[in-house]
């Protein structure tokens, strides 16, 4: 699907089984670099830049996952922890 963030259109996915259940969009990175719309701390941001996957919990249960593609960042939500949504990206 394409959504509606922050006046800015992304793509976003939905996967699922009868367990688990896992959300991602993608935005360029450009607009956490020029917090045009989206904000991500300086030192998430530069996390980022060196090719790293930075992991949070979720604010009711399971992980919330943020990585670079290219010039693409990818959040990825998933009702997991931190290894199985690991394994699950690949990363």
């Amino acid at each position: 699907v394409v959504q509606t963030e922050r006046g800015k259109n992304l793509a976003g996915y939905l996967y699922g089984d009868d367990d688990t259940y896992l959300f991602a969009t993608e935005l360029p990175m450009s607009l956490l670099r020029e917090e045009d719309g989206f904000y991500v701390s300086a030192d998430i941001l530069a996390q980022l830049e060196n090719g790293e996957t930075v992991y949070t919990p979720a604010p009711s249960s399971g992980t919330i996952a943020l990585f670079r593609e290219g010039e693409t960042a990818i959040l990825v939500a998933a009702n997991r922890s931190e290894p199985d949504l690991a394994g699950l990206i690949g990363r």
